[in-house]
């Protein structure tokens, strides 16, 4: 057996060998005993430390709560605007333009665009005739002001002065908004349902009439290639 040869062996040595082999065994626990106790301290700072980023990591967060808070609210407000639904371009521009004395002889509704596949920009052009400098300021302030409700901002502008007559420009301008792609679909998803069910109403009830197509509003003109 391993434990009675082991024991004979140590019976066998001298008391000198004893000693040297007491001496080692007790070296070695104390080696074992340092080296386990350095493990210890080692993880025991490594999760002092921790606790220490984390706790000062809180302490800033605390102080800046309320700055936090009104980063998110702001945040919050910005997606609630990209939430609203934003009213027909042109007859919104219409309005504007009426409010600061100008007539709007051309106009058109540009192609829809997606941008970073999430969000949808609808645009119009416009072209206006002998407008003064201060008017189109109240036009394009009017446009500005209307950001707190949707999104909404002048992406184009030209302005070319008119030659022989003073404060008169011709302006060519693009104006958009913008809104969620998913809303759009929603949008699209309904009127498609809509449509649907007008077409089954028709087929129903018997012959309907209906007009389609888009009309100029009076005293304007919708440019872009003539047929």
């Amino acid at each position: 057996m391993p434990v009675r040869r082991l024991k004979e062996t140590i019976e066998n040595l001298s008391d000198r060998e004893r000693l040297l082999a007491a001496c080692l065994c007790a070296a070695l626990c104390c080696t074992a005993a340092a080296v386990a106790l350095a493990l210890v301290h080692r993880r025991t700072s490594s999760l002092e430390a921790t606790i220490e980023a984390n706790a000062k990591v809180l302490r800033e967060l605390a102080a800046k709560e309320g700055e936090l808070r009104e980063q998110y609210l702001k945040r919050q407000r910005a997606d609630d605007r990209f939430e609203a639904e934003a009213p027909p371009l042109l007859g919104l521009l219409e309005r504007f333009a009426g409010d600061a004395g100008i007539e709007i002889p051309e106009s058109r509704d540009m192609p829809d665009e997606t941008v970073e596949k999430k969000w949808v920009v609808k645009s119009s052009e416009l072209k206006l005739r002998k407008v003064a400098l201060e008017t189109l300021v109240k036009f394009m302030s009017s446009i500005k002001n209307q950001n707190a409700a949707f999104p909404i901002a002048v992406t184009k502008l030209g302005v070319r002065e008119r030659a022989g007559e003073p404060n008169a420009y011709d302006v060519q301008m693009t104006v958009a908004t913008y809104a969620k792609k998913e809303k759009s679909k929603a949008k699209g998803k309904a009127a498609t349902g809509a449509g649907a069910a007008g077409r089954e109403a028709a087929a129903g009830g018997g012959a309907a009439e209906g007009a389609g197509g888009a009309a100029a509003p009076p005293g304007r003109k919708l440019f872009g290639p003539e047929s």
